[in-house]
């Protein structure tokens, strides 16, 4: 017989885990945009413009830490059975089941 509670735990975690997968992907395309933004400032010689950029990339990158280690919390709960750790070290970003992923 099926849990609706389940059912509903099981959805909310597949949308977390999409949504964190998202925020990273797009945290990633940010970064992106910083490192030429701050290539762009070196060949301008606008050190002003550096400071600012590496500042707002360290503040990326400590957001992307964060949200990885929610990502992999949210997958340890979803799938006790996965051998996260294996996969990280294989695969710096654990790959969700495409079946899983929900569209926004």
């Amino acid at each position: 017989m099926n849990n609706p509670q389940k059912n509903v735990h099981d959805l909310n975690q597949a949308v977390l885990i999409t949504a964190l997968s998202k925020l990273t992907s797009n945290l990633q395309s940010c970064q992106s945009r910083l490192n030429y933004a701050y290539a762009r400032a070196t060949r301008a010689q606008n050190a002003h413009i550096q400071d600012k950029l590496s500042e707002a990339s360290l503040k990326l990158s400590e957001m992307r830490e964060i949200l990885d280690d929610e990502a992999i919390q949210a997958l340890l709960k979803t799938y006790p059975e996965r051998d996260l750790l294996q996969e990280l070290i294989t695969n710096l970003n654990p790959l969700i089941p495409t079946h899983e992923e929900i569209k926004f």
